[in-house]
C-alpha cells in the first residue's frame, strides 16, 4: 500500500455550516436586512465554536494527496465522502504532461483508512523530473446528512443566543442555549487519543 508523501487541504469559501438565509428565519426576521452584516459575523463565530468543540472541519473540502510512485492500494490522508464524486487520479508522464488514469479505482472504506485499490498496479510511465508526480484529488466531510441536522440545530442555538444576549455576560455564567448546543454537540465530539 502507498501513502501519500504530501496532502494539501484546500477549504470552501462559504462563510459557515447555517446560511443567513436560515439564520433569519430561525431569528423570525422576515427579510428585515439591517443586521446581515453582523449575522454574517455570528455564523462564522458559531461554525468556528461548534467546529472546535467537535475536533473536526464541519465543512466539505477538496484535498490532494501526492505520491511518489504506482502501487495496487493508494492510501488517502483523510476521510472521504461517500457522497462525492470518484476521486481523480492525475499523474506527470515522463513529458512532464499532466494525464488523467483511465482506470477507475475501487474505494475500500473498509480498513482504518480509505485507499483506492486497482485490480492491477497502473503501469504508465512516470516522470523521474518531478518528485511526487502522482496527484489524487477528492472531497471530505466529517458529517453526514442526519448529523449535519444536528449541528446546524446547535449552531442556530448559539447563534440566536448570541444575537439576543449581546450585553456583557457575569463571569462564569452559562447560557441553557450554549448548554443545550453542547449537549447536540457532543456525540459527534473527536475523543483525542
Amino acid at each position: 500500500m502507498k501513502k501519500p508523501i504530501k496532502s494539501e487541504v484546500q477549504f470552501s469559501l462559504s462563510a459557515g455550516v447555517v446560511s443567513l438565509q436560515e439564520v433569519s428565519d430561525h431569528l423570525s426576521l422576515f427579510g428585515d436586512t439591517t443586521y446581515d452584516t453582523y449575522l454574517t459575523r455570528l455564523i462564522v463565530v458559531a461554525s468556528t465554536f461548534a467546529s472546535n468543540f467537535i475536533g473536526e472541519s464541519l465543512e466539505s473540502s477538496t484535498i490532494v494527496d501526492y505520491y511518489n510512485g504506482w502501487d495496487a492500494r493508494l492510501e488517502l490522508s483523510k476521510r472521504y465522502a461517500d457522497s462525492s464524486p470518484t476521486p481523480s487520479v492525475t499523474y506527470y508522464d515522463t513529458l512532464n504532461a499532466v494525464k488523467t488514469l483511465s482506470t477507475t479505482p475501487i474505494v475500500d472504506g473498509s480498513g482504518e483508512k480509505v485507499a483506492l485499490v486497482y485490480t492491477a498496479a497502473p503501469s504508465e510511465a512516470l516522470s523521474t523530473q518531478i518528485t511526487n508526480p502522482i496527484t489524487v484529488t477528492y472531497s471530505t466531510s466529517d458529517l453526514n446528512t442526519a448529523d449535519s441536522q444536528a449541528v446546524k440545530q446547535a449552531t442556530l442555538m448559539i447563534i440566536s443566543d448570541l444575537f439576543h444576549d449581546r450585553a456583557d455576560k457575569i463571569e462564569g455564567s452559562r447560557s441553557k442555549a450554549h448548554i443545550t448546543a453542547e449537549r447536540l454537540l457532543a456525540p459527534y465530539r473527536r475523543n483525542w487519543v
